[in-house]
């Protein structure tokens, strides 16, 4: 049967920008949700060997604002499917803003065709010193890499004008993370509704493998997700809920090693009740959770997680959690958004074209 949730659309509303009179993040819809994609350009790269490697970067975004700004820093976040720590490490960089004259889908591999006459180098040979990342999931992660621009240095935008920020990296010491890179956040356009599963599920008493579920997605019908669960109670019952959070840490229910990932704050209902097999599974052919095509809805995201009756202790068990994102950037869509620029050379000032990748780019905080 195909089953309609009308708590679900009304809750999935997207995200508003952080505190309006300080931050702007672009693109806006991401402000609270998880990007589509990550990169380890320009700033995260353990192949940016000292006196080896130097990178050269650009990155242009289209109508960061409606109004005139002056933005006096930029900030970015780690990815959120990212869970190794990583030390703090240090880069040093050159980083310059200006008024493109092109759209950010536009770009172009010569690098001085994307700056205008308006740029204003605000960090000059710099070393920025970035934090160190503790371990754990977060979707998405907090901007905790900053870059302060030099001190008295701002670039004033205009609104709805197209703005180009280009970053020289001359020297980088993150190679003592080993072979680990630090991806930062994204966003890319993508052809489908993104899902990720993380967490652990728990064991139903007398199963031999833990209570887990997934949503997938049918080629023939893309924009309704299939759930399928495995590891509950033969002939048991199971509910799932949604939220538009994750509980940070996760919160422990159902018995030893279980964990609750959603937030309790944000709860919505996603099913009714749900009956298992006697394998202990419930079967995705007969559950479609269907996603309207509505542009509100672009950059939405929520979590979903199932509890799984335990007959034996007359208890309950969780599955495990996962992440549905659906595209702010749809295929069929005009893009207007962001785009970048990269190329890698000793010498990052000679570098005069790079490769352009029009349909990503970071997620990025700015200061105002």
């Amino acid at each position: 049967m195909t089953t309609k949730i009308p708590l679900l659309f009304a809750a999935l509303l997207p995200a508003a920008a952080l505190s309006a009179q300080t931050y702007l993040v672009h693109p806006a819809p991401y402000a609270r949700v998880e990007g589509e994609s990550s990169q380890e350009w320009p700033f995260g790269s353990a192949r940016t060997w000292t006196s080896v490697t130097g990178v050269r970067y650009q990155q242009a975004h289209d109508a960061l604002s409606t109004r005139t700004v002056s933005i006096k820093g930029m900030a970015f976040r780690r990815d959120g499917k990212d869970s190794l720590p990583l030390r703090g490490w240090t880069v040093e960089m050159d980083l310059t803003l200006s008024t493109s004259p092109r759209p950010a889908y536009q770009i172009l591999p010569e690098f001085a065709s994307n700056m205008g006459k308006d740029a204003v180098m605000v960090v000059s040979r710099k070393k920025i010193h970035f934090p160190a990342f503790a371990a754990g999931w977060g979707l998405p992660k907090p901007f905790l890499a900053e870059i302060p621009f030099d001190q008295g240095k701002s670039f004033l935008l205009r609104g709805d004008k197209t703005l180009c920020w280009e970053a020289k990296v001359w020297w980088s010491d993150q190679w003592k993370n080993g072979e680990s890179n630090l991806r930062f956040d994204a966003t890319a356009r993508m052809e489908k509704i993104q899902v990720i599963s993380y967490g652990h599920g728990c064991y139903v008493s007398g199963m031999h493998e833990p209570a887990t579920m997934g949503f997938y997605i049918d080629p023939k019908r893309p924009w309704d997700l299939q759930l399928g669960i495995s590891g509950g109670a033969p002939g048991g019952l199971g509910f799932l809920l949604g939220s538009l959070g994750q509980a940070n840490p996760p919160l422990r229910a159902g018995g030893l090693l279980c964990r609750f990932y959603l937030d309790p704050a944000a709860f919505f209902s996603l099913s009714p009740i749900l009956h298992f097999d006697m394998q202990g599974r419930f079967s995705n052919r007969f559950f479609y959770l269907p996603i309207p095509k509505d542009p509100v809805l672009r950059g939405s995201a929520f979590h979903a997680q199932c509890v799984v009756s335990d007959p034996r202790p007359r208890t309950f068990r969780l599955t495990n959690a996962v992440h549905v994102f659906i595209p702010y950037q749809w295929p069929d869509a005009p893009w207007r958004g962001i785009g970048f620029c990269m190329a890698r050379g000793s010498r990052p000032d000679l570098l005069k074209t790079g490769i352009p990748a029009s349909y990503k780019g970071l997620v990025v905080r700015f200061r105002i």
